[in-house]
C-alpha cells in the first residue's frame, strides 16, 4: 500500500546524559531544544496511524523511539508532556525490564522500560509499537525465525499491554519485500525503517523516519523536517545512511563475540 503523505516522522533512541561511545542518543536539552521548535513552529503530533490518512495541509509531525529505554520515562516524558506532544514506543519483548545485552556493549549498558513503565506510556496516549523479540539483523536470520520474531512480539505486547500492536520497526532499519510481507502477513498495518534517500517509492511497510543523533545541531534538525528544502533533507537523510549502515555491523559483532565465548 501506499503512502502519499509528507509528514516528517523522527526516529530517537536515547535521552541522556551517560557518555557512551554510540551516537544514537541526544543530550536532554538537545531533546527540550527540539521539541520547543516543534511547540513554537505549531507541529502537531498525529502519530504513526495518521500518517497513513490524508490530513490535507496541517503541520503534522510523528516521533518514534525505538528500543524502549527506561530514560525515555526519567527524562524524554517529561519534556514532551510539557509540549503535549507523544511519540510510538517500539519494544523489544525480550528485554522488556533488563540491560540491552542484545547490543554490542560500548562502555555501558543501559535498561530498558518494565511492563508498568509501558503500561503507563499506554494509558497515556503513547503508542506502543514491536522492535521484534530479540532485536535480530531480520535479513540474516531464516524466514521462521523472521516470523517468529514479529508474530510474537506483535503477540506479546497485545497480551500484556490490552492494546492493538499495529506498526513494526525493522532493527537496524533492514528489511526486504519478504520481510515485509511476512509483517503484513503477522496482522502489522505498517512497518517503519530510517532514512533512504534513493528510495522511488512510498509503502507504508516502510516508511521512512529522519534518526535525530547527538551531533544534530538545531538547523540539522531543522532539515529533517523539510525546512531547508529538498538539498537540505537529502543531505540529512545520507548521513543518516551512513549511520545506519554502521550500526548493522554491530549485529554481526555480537555475533562473533557470542561465537568466541562459547568457543
Amino acid at each position: 500500500m501506499k503512502n502519499s503523505n509528507n509528514i516528517p516522522v523522527l526516529a530517537y533512541h536515547k535521552v541522556n546524559s551517560d557518555f557512551e561511545w554510540g551516537v544514537t542518543r541526544v543530550l536532554p536539552f538537545q531533546f527540550a531544544e527540539q521539541m520547543k521548535f516543534l511547540y513554537r513552529r505549531g507541529y502537531r503530533d498525529f502519530g504513526l496511524s495518521k500518517v497513513l490518512e490524508n490530513i490535507g495541509n496541517e503541520k503534522g509531525i510523528a516521533i518514534t523511539f525505538d528500543d524502549a529505554y527506561k530514560d525515555f520515562i526519567e527524562t524524554a516524558l517529561p519534556i514532551m508532556e510539557k509540549y503535549g506532544l507523544k511519540a510510538t514506543i517500539f519494544v523489544i519483548t525480550d528485554f522488556v525490564g533488563e540491560k540491552n545485552l542484545w547490543d554490542v556493549s560500548l562502555g555501558k549498558r543501559f535498561y530498558h522500560m518494565d511492563w508498568y513503565d509501558l503500561r503507563y506510556l499506554s494509558s497515556a496516549g503513547f503508542e506502543i509499537g514491536s522492535h521484534t523479540r530479540t532485536h535480530p539483523d531480520l535479513t540474516k536470520i531464516s524466514p521462521d525465525r523472521v516470523r517468529l520474531e514479529l508474530s510474537d512480539s506483535k503477540k506479546i505486547l497485545e497480551d500484556k499491554l490490552g492494546v492493538s500492536v499495529n506498526f513494526i520497526s525493522y532493527p537496524f532499519g533492514r528489511y526486504t519485500e519478504k520481510i515485509k510481507k511476512a509483517a503484513y502477513d503477522c496482522g502489522y498495518v505498517g512497518g517503519v525503517c530510517l532514512s533512504h534517500p534513493f528510495k522511488k517509492q512510498n509503502d507504508i511497510f516502510e516508511i521512512e523516519r529522519e534518526g535525530v543523533y547527538i551531533f544534530d545541531t538545531l538547523c540539522d534538525f531543522k532539515a529533517k523536517l523539510s525546512l531547508y528544502g529538498k538539498e537540505g533533507l537529502c543531505f540529512e537523510k545520507m548521513k543518516g545512511r551512513l549511520i545506519n549502515f554502521f550500526a548493522g555491523a554491530t549485529y554481526r559483532i555480537k555475533r562473533l563475540q557470542e561465537l568466541f565465548q562459547k568457543g
